[in-house]
C-alpha cells in the first residue's frame, strides 16, 4: 500500500491555518486534535473533506491512538497494521512461524467458508467462491466469531459508527477517531494498482442476511500485491489524513447519540452461526487435517 503522495489538509492545518499542507508522516507523528462533541467533530470532518477532494474518506474508531517508536524514528508515530501482522498480546514481535500458522488457518477457514455458503445456498456464493478478497473481508469483519486474523483492516464510511466504536471501546476518558484517504471506490472490490491498495465495500459483497456488514457500513482495506511478510507498506497509517481525540463522556448531545450495541451487532445475522460452527470445527481438529 503506497503512502499518500500529495499534500493533504489535516487536523494540523486546522490548528495552524496558513501553513503548508501536511504529509502522512506529519499526521503519523502528530498528536490528535481534541473534538469535544460529535457536532464539533462533524464540523472538523467537513473541513477535512472539503480540502481533500481527490480522496475518499474512511474512518476507524479505536480506544486510543496506538503509537510506537522504532529504530530510525525520531519520536513515536501512529501505526495501523491489519490484525494478522500484529504481535500476540504481551509480545513485542510476531515470529515467522506464528505468521505462517496464521496464514494457514486463514487459508483453511476460507475453504470451509466457501463450502458453507454453497451448502446453505446463500446469495453471493458464486462471487465469494471466486474472490479471495471477499472471503478475507467476511472473516475479518466477523473476526470475533471466527477467531482468525486477516491481512485486511476494518474501516467504515460512517463517522457516526466510527465515533460510536471510539467511545464504546475506550477504557480511558478519551477514544480515537482516525481519518484515512483512499482512491474513490467504483465497485464492490477495487484494485487500485498504482497505489497498491485493495479495498472491499462489504455491503456490496455480503448477502443481506449478513446484517453486521450492512449495519456497520463496512469497508476492508489491504495491500497489493499480496505477500505474507510484515513490511512498512502493510501499515495503513500511510493513508492517514487526520486524527481526533474524543471524550467518552459528554461527547454526544444536541440530538446525537451513540449507536446501540444491538444495532451494530444484530443477533439475527446469518454469519454468526456459520462463523461459530467453523471455529468450533477447527478447535476440535488439527488445522493441518
Amino acid at each position: 500500500m503506497n503512502r499518500i503522495d500529495i499534500g493533504i489538509y489535516s487536523h494540523i492545518n486546522i490548528q495552524n491555518p496558513g501553513g503548508k499542507k501536511s504529509s502522512p508522516g506529519d499526521v503519523e507523528y502528530s498528536r490528535p486534535m481534541v473534538a469535544p462533541t460529535y457536532q464539533e467533530l462533524l464540523s472538523l470532518i467537513a473541513i477535512v473533506s472539503f480540502y481533500n477532494p481527490k480522496l475518499m474518506l474512511l474512518f476507524r474508531g479505536q480506544p486510543k491512538d496506538y503509537r510506537t517508536q522504532k529504530s530510525g524514528d525520531s519520536k513515536p508515530r501512529s501505526t495501523v497494521y491489519p490484525s494478522i501482522y500484529r504481535p500476540t498480546q504481551g509480545k513485542s514481535k510476531l515470529s515467522e512461524s506464528e505468521r505462517n500458522e496464521r496464514f494457514l488457518k486463514l487459508e483453511q477457514t476460507s475453504k470451509v467458508l466457501k463450502e458453507e455458503f454453497s451448502a446453505q445456498r446463500l446469495k453471493g456464493r458464486v462471487r465469494l467462491k471466486n474472490y479471495l478478497e471477499i472471503q478475507w473481508a467476511i472473516i475479518q469483519h466477523y473476526s470475533a466469531e471466527f477467531g482468525i486474523p486477516t491481512p485486511l483492516l476494518d474501516l467504515t464510511d460512517s463517522l457516526h459508527i466510527a465515533a460510536t466504536f471510539a467511545t464504546k471501546n475506550s477504557t480511558s476518558n478519551y477514544g480515537s477517531v482516525l481519518v484515512f484517504g483512499f482512491p474513490n471506490q467504483t465497485a464492490s472490490i477495487s484494485h487500485h494498482v498504482d497505489d497498491q491498495i485493495l479495498s472491499v465495500k462489504l455491503s456490496s459483497a455480503c448477502p443481506p442476511p449478513a446484517k453486521r456488514a450492512h449495519f456497520q457500513s463496512a469497508y476492508l482495506v489491504g495491500s497489493l500485491p499480496h505477500n505474507e511478510k510484515k513490511t512498512r507498506n502493510k501499515d495503513v497509517s500511510g493513508r492517514l489524513i487526520a486524527k481526533f481525540k474524543i471524550p467518552t463522556t459528554g461527547f454526544w448531545g444536541n440530538g446525537f447519540q451513540e449507536i446501540p450495541h444491538d444495532i451494530l451487532f444484530p443477533t439475527d445475522d446469518v454469519m454468526l452461526q456459520i462463523a461459530r460452527d467453523i471455529r468450533l470445527n477447527f478447535e476440535g481438529n488439527s488445522w493441518e487435517d
